[in-house]
């Protein structure tokens, strides 16, 4: 006589609410309707309103323990107390979840409200809101509030406060997504050594910043990007000449050259009169990659020189391109210099009848008759400038900063001439 053996359930090394996930409950791990599922095939838990209170009776000590070693995902909606909240063996990623981590309603202290491996393993959040309440009318619910070897959070809300360190990142922390808002506070006091923010390194995109606070310093601290008061002005940008002026916001365009090449040839944004974004009052700060306090509608002109023009950038730097190359690279079919479409600067800058020169030798002579050809501080001596008084006024404008001097002497007059150097010059000649 044959008899049926029962198949042995297979557990799973993860438990959620002290219920241990196998293969018979994985679809209702709590037996509540589905509030809890998951999908081993891609290791997802999905919490539907989830009510992950872990009581005395159930066991562990956090609301999910995962003992897998390869990664967890966990999406959906849920609030996690009375425990410490989400601990992993390998690495996490919160995935579209609205998480709320309210600790130990008891008022004992928790350890971790989310820690993945022995905080060396990597963290995600992407598309996320999470909430790790800070006290109670006992104290604080968690030590720390995140802890982790690398923290990835793009496109979301982070809400962190704890006793101790508020968010704690070995290697790094990388931000982005222009509606990320991360606040980080700690009840520590100034004596002990627990701070908002414990960072090995901090990386921002999407025109996000640290605005309050210091990593690994401060008490509390927020990254979002800068507030602004509300506008209605408008940024265009004209990326090169003969390109129609695009609304694209206060934030750059995305990248902008296709090689290392083209990115040497990138001089940077120039306002309509010549000034340069950096000189300008929109500009918002080192690695910030948008412009702001805006009085007036703006347009901003990219600024190419030409290969032959040998011109560096105003400020003795080829490397401004480099800066702006964020986002996604715009295919270029091969090395193309181009040159600022500044023309309309220029016929309402020079005096009507007034060439626009090119080479170094009219803007040479150019700057020195409109200064009233004043005579330089030192005998010119230009193996290659024959015309004395070319020679005069290359001498004089070298003197003034406003051309370049040769290392081998000469002046290369019949060399190309880049058109903000042109406009800067003839400004600081006129307006001194």
């Amino acid at each position: 006589m044959w008899t049926r053996t029962s198949r042995k359930v297979k557990p799973t090394p993860f438990w959620v609410a002290g219920k241990q996930v196998t293969e018979t409950n994985q679809n209702d791990v709590l037996e509540d309707g589905g509030s809890v599922k998951f999908d081993p095939t891609t290791n997802t838990l999905t919490l539907n309103d989830a009510d992950l209170t872990l009581d005395g009776a159930a066991g562990g000590y956090c609301c999910i323990d995962s003992q897998l070693a390869e990664e967890l995902t966990i999406t959906g909606t849920a609030t996690l107390s009375n425990a410490d909240g989400i601990l992993t063996e390998g690495p996490l990623t919160l995935d579209n979840a609205t998480l709320t981590l309210t600790g130990n309603i008891d008022g004992d202290v928790g350890e971790d409200a989310i820690r993945a491996g022995r905080s060396d393993e990597d963290i995600t959040i992407q598309n996320s809101t999470v909430t790790i309440a800070g006290t109670n009318s006992e104290g604080n619910f968690f030590q720390f509030g995140i802890r982790c070897g690398k923290l990835t959070v793009a496109n979301s809300t982070l809400d962190v406060k704890a006793g101790g360190s508020a968010i704690v990142a070995a290697d790094e922390m990388e931000v982005s997504g222009a509606g990320t808002v991360i606040t980080a506070e700690t009840d520590a006091s100034e004596e002990q050594e627990y701070y908002a923010l414990v960072l090995g390194r901090l990386i921002m995109s999407h025109g996000l910043d640290l605005v309050e606070g210091e990593m690994n310093k401060s008490k509390k601290a927020k990254i979002a990007q800068p507030e602004q008061a509300p506008t209605d002005f408008k940024v265009y940008w004209v990326v090169r000449p003969g390109d129609e002026p695009v609304n694209g916001g206060m934030q750059f365009p995305g990248a902008i050259t296709g090689s290392e090449e083209e990115a040497r040839l990138f001089e940077g944004w120039f306002l309509e009169d010549g000034t340069r974004l950096e000189d300008s009052p929109y500009y918002m700060g080192p690695g910030a990659n948008h412009v702001g306090n805006l009085d007036r509608d703006v347009t901003f002109y990219g600024h190419w020189r030409t290969a032959e023009s040998g011109e560096g950038s105003p400020d003795g730097g080829d490397g401004f391109g480099t800066l702006l190359a964020v986002g996604a690279v715009v295919g270029v079919a091969g090395v193309v210099a181009y040159q600022v479409g500044m023309e309309l600067i220029l016929d309402q800058l020079l005096p009507a009848g007034v060439a626009v020169p090119h080479t170094r030798a009219e803007l040479a002579m150019l700057l020195w008759n409109t200064a009233g050809r004043p005579a330089p501080a030192t005998l010119p001596a230009f193996a290659d400038v024959a015309d004395p008084e070319l020679a005069q006024a290359a001498q004089w404008a070298i003197e003034q900063g406003h051309l370049k001097a040769r290392a081998d002497g000469s002046f290369k007059p019949d060399k190309g001439v880049a058109k903000w150097r042109v406009i800067r010059g003839y400004r600081a000649v006129t307006e001194p």
